[in-house]
């Protein structure tokens, strides 16, 4: 059984509760959290619709639309296929020189590396062999003393 609504009036079919601050807030910042916040009773599809509807409202797109007129319609253009190929080649060839500096930065590094464990090995060495004579002072002292 359908249900049939009086001649001469017609529920709304989308309802938003919310204060004019808010509806204006969403209408001009074209932020979708807050067109999200705001409350709205109705089919869903219609809300859906009401939403993108303000969405379109908003600032954001009002300047988009003026920037797309003053620069005359045109958009980004697709590059052609020369180009592109032109692009992917000077991609490869930064990316070889960038491969060979990553080659030659490793090998350095290594080198460093081996630098680095040498002088440590060098600094073992010569503490121990500064221990050493300043014990062998020490008794030559003590030596020296007791004759």
């Amino acid at each position: 059984m359908d249900a049939e609504l009086p001649v001469g009036r017609s529920e709304p079919d989308v309802v938003i509760n919310a204060y004019s601050i808010q509806v204006i807030n969403a209408i001009t910042t074209h932020d979708r959290e807050t067109t999200e916040k705001l409350q709205m009773r109705g089919e869903s599809v219609q809300v859906q619709l009401v939403k993108q509807f303000i969405m379109q409202l908003g600032l954001g797109s009002l300047i988009q639309g003026l920037i797309r007129k003053i620069k005359g319609g045109k958009g980004k253009t697709k590059p052609s296929d020369a180009e592109m190929a032109e692009k992917k080649d000077h991609y490869k060839e930064r990316i070889k020189e960038q491969q060979a500096q990553i080659n030659t930065l490793t090998i350095k590094n290594r080198e460093l590396e081996t630098t680095v464990k040498e002088l440590q090995s060098k600094q073992k060495t010569f503490m121990i062999v500064t221990v050493v004579a300043l014990v062998v002072a020490v008794v030559s002292i003590i030596a020296l003393l007791m004759n």
